[in-house]
């Protein structure tokens, strides 16, 4: 009797201890990205360096437009304005609670964790279709995708929230503010709904609208894929309904078939974004570090992709998941939802072909050799995440017997293996950092000898004391250093 008790007690509250692992997975994970190591791109970023100034001087780019000037990320205004304001702040701010060094680490995690959330609340939307956090389908969808978000693991191959804090700003934070954009024409879409989006909901949209269209390198390739195809389907669903009137007025009716609301925002940030593909045109950094024909970009294009699921099991097995999950599907009995999550299974893969198209056009980076890469692939990740979640809950509500038991056992499984690879970040942690800049810190003279022990705030050991000027600036700016400090790294220093 008292097993019935428990079992019942169990069945009725069981979404808390789903909260309660999500909240344990959010500290892990908050921990885990407290021990990663300064990236090199930040310190030039936040200052900024000369080379970043302009971008901040003209947020629309309208130096390219009318006098056609050459400078860096000209089309990336607001992830530049983020970074910096963030920086510039947030660590004076947790001085009052922390040392100079500690708070520049406590502002890198709680930026990423706090992104980190974000994305895994609007999938956990998304796939769930509530927004209460208590809500039970909520949560059965959220425990499904928070084991998928790797700090260590899988992160080099998948991971969504990069170890590099300015990656993390310039790509998640975009695709998170741009999967908030979509959500309300989703749900209308999904559950075949009026789309009602009210005064001050369309305002934040099409001011969103624009703050996306220069917001990292991106958002403008995902949306001039999507939304002019979604205008397309919509007027098409019109046009074929009416096919024997004339063109003019097919063409006529089928605009005005379209959302007014959905017409006026995926208009906009389609022009905006083309408008940024412009501009990107005009990026300095694309123009130094040399450059490779277009033919020579595609040639490499299938080895990335072969490179890039060789690495770790991480991607693979969420392909496999993916694929298992809609021969399932197919095999079920024939439902209005399991028809609709075959549908978007199927322009998810020709989301995902004509996006990897795409990279190529995108310009050649001496770090991506391949083209390819897991910071360019972050929408289909994300793409892959969320299908996985939305055709598992589906089965796992929609498998009958013997069936439901040993799928859920499965998914539990799978589950399993990415929460064991997301080990603790031990091996390439930032403890020799810390220890490179304390000792900074406290030594007496204004240009510095450091040991080759590790990385300092670069992406490289630095040489030549010339090479930490603006990193000298950025933590005398953060109080690390009572006075600015240029160093250089040698071997066997101490």
């Amino acid at each position: 009797m008292s097993s019935q008790v428990f079992l019942n007690v169990f069945k009725r509250n069981w979404h808390f201890l789903v909260l309660l692992f999500v909240l344990l997975d959010s500290s892990y994970s908050y921990w885990q990205h407290l021990h990663v190591a300064l990236d090199g791109d930040l310190a030039a970023l936040v200052l900024p360096a000369p080379w970043y100034q302009q971008v901040l001087r003209d947020p629309l780019g309208l130096h390219v437009l009318l006098r056609h000037e050459v400078y860096a990320a000209p089309n990336r205004f607001f992830a530049h304005l983020l970074l910096s304001s963030y920086f510039k702040n947030v660590p004076l701010l947790l001085q009052r609670w922390f040392s100079p060094i500690d708070s520049v680490y406590q502002a890198c995690a709680w930026l990423k964790i706090v992104v980190q959330v974000l994305l895994v609340y609007l999938l956990g939307v998304y796939i769930s279709g509530h927004k209460n956090v208590l809500n039970k389908s909520f949560l059965a969808a959220v425990i499904l995708i928070v084991p998928i978000f790797q700090t260590a693991g899988f992160n080099n191959q998948m991971g969504v929230i990069d170890k590099s804090v300015t990656y993390t700003v310039f790509y998640a934070v975009p695709l998170g503010l741009l999967l908030a954009f979509f959500l309300p024409f989703y749900r209308a879409a999904f559950n075949k709904t009026p789309l009602t989006i009210s005064a001050v909901g369309l305002g934040l949209l099409l001011l969103l609208a624009v703050v996306l269209s220069l917001n990292g390198p991106l958002v403008p390739g995902v949306v001039v894929l999507i939304c002019p195809w979604a205008l397309w389907m919509v007027g098409r669903r019109n046009a074929v309904a009416n096919s024997n009137v004339p063109l003019y007025a097919k063409i006529r009716g089928a605009i005005s078939s379209i959302p007014w609301a959905m017409l006026l925002c995926f208009g906009l940030i389609s022009a905006f974004c083309l408008y940024s593909l412009y501009l990107g045109q005009s990026n300095a950094e694309n123009l130094t570090g040399g450059t490779i024909s277009l033919l020579e970009r595609y040639s490499r294009l299938p080895l990335g992709i072969y490179e890039q699921l060789r690495i770790k099991l991480g991607l693979p097995l969420l392909l496999l998941i993916v694929w298992l999950n809609v021969y399932l599907i197919k095999r079920q009995p024939t439902t209005p939802e399991g028809q609709r999550l075959l549908t978007v299974a199927k322009w998810l893969g020709w989301f995902a072909l004509a996006y990897i198209l795409l990279l190529p056009l995108g310009g050649y980076r001496p770090y991506r050799y391949y083209i390819l890469r897991r910071d360019v692939i972050i929408p289909i990740v994300l793409g892959l995440i969320y299908f996985y979640g939305i055709s598992t809950y589906y089965l796992m509500t929609h498998l009958s017997g013997v069936y439901r038991s040993r799928y859920q056992i499965g998914v539990v499984a799978y589950l399993v293996v990415f929460m064991i690879a997301d080990k603790p970040i031990v091996s390439d942690n930032n403890a020799c950092e810390k220890e490179m800049l304390s000792k900074l810190a406290q030594a007496p003279e204004r240009i510095v000898r450091m040991p080759d022990n590790c990385t300092i705030m670069s992406w490289s050991i630095i040489t030549n004391q010339a090479d930490s000027e603006v990193n000298s600036d950025l933590l005398y700016f953060w109080h690390v250093t009572k006075e600015k400090k240029l160093y250089y790294q040698q071997p066997n220093t101490w």
